[in-house]
C-alpha cells in the first residue's frame, strides 16, 4: 500500500459517520477533500483562526484531544513516527491509526512531503476516557532516515509530561522508549 502525505486524518468520522471538525482525508490512496472542516478546511490554527472545539492548536496545527494526548513535535523535513503501545498491547501508529479508544490523527511529512517544509512538523495521537489505565510506551521512528532530529512529546491530559529525545538519521531508527502511567 501507499501512504499518503496526511495532515489530518478523519479516521473516527469515516469509520462512526461522524463530523469530527476536520479535512476528512483517507489513510492509503488518493487524497480527497470534503466539505467538513474547521476553517474553511485548513487544518492550520493560530490566534486568529480556532480549532474545533474537540480540538486544540498544537505548533499551529488542529489536533485531536481526549483524556490522555501525546503530541510530538520536530523541526527537520523528515518522515518520524509516533508510536504508542497501550497498556494493553494496542499498538497505534501510522499503519494501525486506530482503537476503539485511541486515534492517531495527524501524520505530518510522509516520506518526507512535510505540510510545510520549513515549519515544525507534527504528529498527534489522542485517547478517550474510556482507554485502558495503566502503562503506555510513547517512542519516535525515523521511517525514511533522511535526517537526525532531536523531538518532543507533549503529554497531556490526565497526565501531563514532557518528554524529550532523539532520533537518529537511519532508516527505522527509534528514539528512546518512554513509559507514562495513566492511573
Amino acid at each position: 500500500m501507499r501512504r499518503t502525505t496526511l495532515t489530518r486524518l478523519c479516521m473516527l468520522g469515516l469509520v462512526a459517520g461522524i463530523s469530527t471538525g476536520c479535512v476528512e482525508r483517507v489513510l492509503y490512496g488518493e487524497i480527497k477533500e470534503d466539505e467538513v472542516g474547521s476553517s474553511d478546511g485548513d487544518p492550520l490554527c493560530d490566534a486568529v483562526v480556532e480549532c474545533a472545539s474537540d480540538e486544540v492548536c498544537f505548533e499551529g496545527v488542529c489536533v485531536g484531544t481526549g483524556s490522555l494526548r501525546f503530541s510530538l513535535s520536530w523541526d527537520q523535513p523528515t518522515d518520524f513516527d509516533l508510536h504508542v503501545l497501550t497498556p494493553t498491547n494496542e499498538h497505534v501508529h501510522f499503519a494501525l491509526p486506530f482503537t476503539d479508544y485511541g486515534h492517531l490523527d495527524v501524520d505530518d511529512c510522509v516520506d518526507s512531503t512535510c505540510f510545510d517544509e520549513a515549519g515544525v512538523h507534527v504528529e498527534n495521537a489522542f485517547f478517550e476516557e474510556f482507554a485502558p489505565r495503566g502503562k503506555y510506551v510513547v517512542w519516535v521512528e525515523n521511517f525514511n532516515g533522511a535526517y537526525a532530529d532531536d523531538y518532543q512529546i507533549d503529554v497531556v491530559g490526565e497526565v501531563n509530561v514532557t518528554l524529550n529525545g532523539f532520533v537518529p538519521g537511519t532508516e527505522g531508527g527509534e528514539g528512546q522508549r518512554h513509559e507514562v502511567l495513566w492511573n
